[in-house]
């Protein structure tokens, strides 16, 4: 791969293992493999050695280690990781105002890797609560409580880390308007820097789907679920949230920057099983299969599976798709730079369609959705594209 000087880049770790698999979980994820821990954390260092020279002509913007739950990896281990990452990139990451974020379960913080943590540069946590009750929690097959969300909080503020989102998740089976509200009340109280509110999505596969094919459990209705999602938008943004992304809300200054590189398609390199790297105009994707990961990598050999070209359509299409998800929206001239076209002129027409339906508006510089627009969202998308 060639790469330009001096780009920007963001960087993503994907640790695929958690305590135990969540019931909508459709993600690359093991639970119950402490076997494969240590063996993968090591071909995992050795791929982003193989990527170092590439990564030393850049210049990293953000890093984000997810999963699966990168903190249900031993204290040791853990410790391990972050700290070989930081000596690999010579990060020194306490001096430089890179966003490192790592993903979390609330049952996982200790003192101990809080502690790995702010020495070796991580400075935002994101905890995956999901919701405050604990039937729900149950049907998520989530194992913490919302106990435990906020003794993880008390511990990494105890150590310095004050930049936390918090994941809350609605259209839950069973959920009410009045449960999630309550979720909502409570996460509030704890004032985090950041707060993520994703609907459910029933994937093929999961525990969930299965039960729901049996008709074994009820989730809300699509009504309901525009309910909950507006609800969660007048509630957040009440409290000073500032809602930036479709399903994103940001203190001031809170923003994810990470999220951000992918909706402002911006290049990024993932390392790990599963992973994807978009650079170059390509997009690279690693082998799923953590055996063939380990092995290829005990080899020398980079995990790439997959090799796709982004044409100038694909390009379009995703910038269209991925900076309308964004409150700011699509600016006029940086899409007229990119493609070389008249935007406005060429898709007036279609944009006063959606302006008239209350999906979105616009004027001489940008165009972005209301509301309405974000909780129809992929009938805009849709609309535009055909």
């Amino acid at each position: 791969m060639n790469y330009p000087e001096k780009e920007k880049i963001s960087l993503y770790f994907h640790i695929p293992f958690c305590l135990s698999k969540c019931s909508y979980c459709d993600f690359v994820s093991f639970a119950n493999s402490t076997a494969f821990h240590e063996p993968y954390i090591n071909a995992l260092l050795k791929e982003l050695l193989l990527y170092k020279s590439t990564i030393d002509k850049n210049q990293i913007s953000t890093i984000f280690i997810g999963g699966g739950t990168p903190t249900s990896l031993s204290d040791n281990l853990f410790e391990l990781l972050i700290k070989s990452i930081d000596e690999i990139l010579q990060l020194n990451c306490n001096s430089n105002n890179i966003e490192y974020t790592i993903e979390a379960n609330p049952k996982t913080i200790t003192s101990k890797k809080a502690i790995a943590m702010k020495q070796y540069g991580i400075n935002r946590v994101s905890l995956g609560l999901q919701s405050a009750n604990e039937i729900e929690l149950k049907v998520l097959n989530r194992i913490h409580s919302f106990k435990d969300l906020e003794e993880s909080i008390d511990i990494l503020k105890a150590h310095g880390i004050s930049n936390i989102n918090i994941d809350l998740m609605y259209a839950i089976a069973n959920q009410t308007i009045e449960s999630f509200e309550n979720s909502i009340q409570k996460v509030l109280t704890l004032k985090p820097a950041h707060i993520s509110c994703y609907s459910l999505i029933l994937e093929e596969g999961t525990a969930l789907y299965k039960l729901h094919k049996e008709n074994k459990i009820t989730f809300p209705t699509e009504d309901e679920d525009i309910s909950m999602y507006e609800l969660a938008v007048n509630m957040l943004t009440s409290a000073g949230y500032e809602h930036y992304e479709i399903s994103n809300f940001a203190l001031s200054g809170r923003k994810c920057s990470h999220n951000i590189t992918y909706w402002k398609v911006m290049p990024y390199l993932g390392f790990g099983v599963s992973s994807h790297s978009f650079f170059d105009n390509s997009r690279y994707s690693n082998t799923s299969s953590i055996e063939e990961y380990i092995d290829l990598l005990s080899k020398n050999s980079l995990p790439i599976e997959s090799t796709e070209l982004i044409d100038d359509t694909m390009a379009f299409e995703e910038w269209i798709f991925l900076r309308l998800r964004m409150k700011e929206g699509i600016n006029f001239e940086d899409i007229n730079s990119r493609f070389s076209i008249n935007f406005l002129a060429s898709y007036k027409p279609k944009l006063d369609k959606l302006l008239n339906e209350g999906l979105l508006i616009y004027d001489a510089s940008k165009v972005s959705l209301t509301l309405k627009g974000f909780e129809l969202s992929n009938y805009v998308f849709l609309t535009l594209l055909s």
